[in-house]
């Protein structure tokens, strides 16, 4: 069984719940471990845009602290530009700590994916620009990319809150598995914030009784998720390789510790770029050594145990 992500998890779940069907498990970015507040999502944002550049960083701490000033402005009904930016457009009536998470995953998609330095070369233009000007470059920069403040919309009548039937939208699904199984908020770090203070689980608790409802007093349920699953990041899945890579967030939330009692592997891609299930790209000539060195490694592994007679040669 081979996936990546949210299949990678499957991969590895089903390997330990069916190991009489499935041979193996190649779990990439496999997010096996249930975590209310995942806040070291926002520490990975940190950390992968510092060593890029310290200045992109500090950039994108004074954008989440202006950004969470205004918000206060608004809540208050004084004059923001969170307002002003929102005026005229889908976004203009939403909930303003819904315009906090969208500040938040700004960088989320360039880190989780390996594209920092990617994210940081635009940033560098943001530098040297006060607070009130930083704000506004970077959301209309955001507006046009396609990157929408109003998609993060949970007040009444917003998206995610229909339960019409829409192929082409699973947002409410994935909101219902984390708010009921897994948790994965992803909070302001406790080290080095990345996103407003205001984005933390109290913000998360809302939002799922907001849309369905939920006590969350009682969700998530993570102990039941372990349960069914296997022990989280304690998984005893034989024949199960986790892979992740270095500026991965999520591979906080996956098996990071080899047990070779139980023929398990973990291997992180230690190299620049190397992001969430790295290794299942198309391998490309380009492709950063430790990247290669960490396929080939699966390659053999793989080999062993589907050609076991090799160990006999």
């Amino acid at each position: 069984m081979i996936g990546g992500s949210y299949p990678g998890a499957l991969s590895a779940w089903f390997r330990y719940t069916y190991p009489n069907i499935a041979t193996a498990s190649w779990a990439s970015s496999a997010v096996v471990q249930p975590w209310v507040d995942m806040w070291t999502y926002d520490e990975q944002i940190y950390d992968s845009t510092s060593q890029i550049s310290h200045e992109c960083a500090l950039t994108l701490q004074r954008f989440q602290q202006y950004g969470t000033t205004q918000a206060i402005f608004r809540n208050a009904g004084e004059n923001n530009q969170i307002t002003d930016v929102l005026a005229g457009t889908p976004g203009a009536g939403m909930l303003t700590d819904d315009f906090l998470a969208y500040m938040g995953d700004i960088p989320a998609g360039y880190v989780q994916y390996g594209h920092a330095t990617e994210f940081c070369n635009i940033w560098d233009g943001y530098v040297d620009l006060n607070e009130q000007d930083l704000f506004t470059a970077v959301i209309y920069y955001e507006y046009n990319e396609g990157n929408y403040p109003w998609d993060y919309s949970t007040a009444k009548g917003s998206k995610i809150q229909s339960t019409t039937i829409d192929t082409t939208y699973s947002s409410r699904q994935w909101t219902w598995q984390y708010c009921t199984e897994f948790g994965w908020f992803q909070v302001a770090s406790r080290l080095h914030q990345e996103r407003s203070e205001f984005v933390d689980e109290q913000y998360f608790a809302n939002q799922c009784n907001e849309i369905f409802g939920l006590d969350m007093s009682v969700y998530p349920d993570i102990a039941a998720t372990e349960a069914a699953f296997g022990g989280g990041n304690k998984i005893n899945a034989t024949n199960t390789f986790f892979a992740n890579g270095k500026e991965d967030p999520w591979k906080w939330v996956t098996q990071l510790e080899d047990r070779p009692e139980i023929n398990q592997p973990s291997v992180v891609s230690q190299c620049t770029g190397c992001g969430h299930c790295c290794e299942l790209y198309t391998p490309e000539a380009s492709d950063p050594q430790e990247l290669k060195d960490t396929r080939q490694q699966i390659y053999n592994w793989l080999d062993l145990i589907l050609n076991p007679t090799q160990l006999l040669e």
